[in-house]
């Protein structure tokens, strides 16, 4: 092998390992990147589901509140003929902003 073959396989086989580097490197930030996106994604699912049950634990104590309530306490504070009804517009609000 001539001089000249030697320099150029030697050029080529470290242009090769600059890419092979290249595309490791690339593939660890890749990972790392996938890696916050699920860590992000379970974040944002553990905030719905606290929020989800603290929206619950709102109706639920509102719920009490108007079982405490007389029929006539009820109708006027929400504007409404019946203690059941007041109770279904109260399920229904819960329902509607989850």
């Amino acid at each position: 092998m001539s001089t000249i073959d030697n320099v150029v396989t030697t050029k080529i086989m470290n242009q090769f390992s600059i890419t092979i580097k290249k595309h490791t490197i690339m593939k660890t930030l890749l990972e790392r990147i996938f890696d916050q996106f699920d860590i992000e994604d379970r974040e944002a699912k553990e905030y719905e589901v606290c929020l989800a049950q603290q929206k619950e634990k709102e109706m639920n104590d509102e719920l009490v509140e108007l079982d405490a309530m007389s029929e006539d306490e009820a109708c006027t504070l929400y504007n409404v003929d019946s203690k059941a009804e007041a109770s279904q517009a109260i399920k229904e609000y819960y329902q509607y902003i989850a």
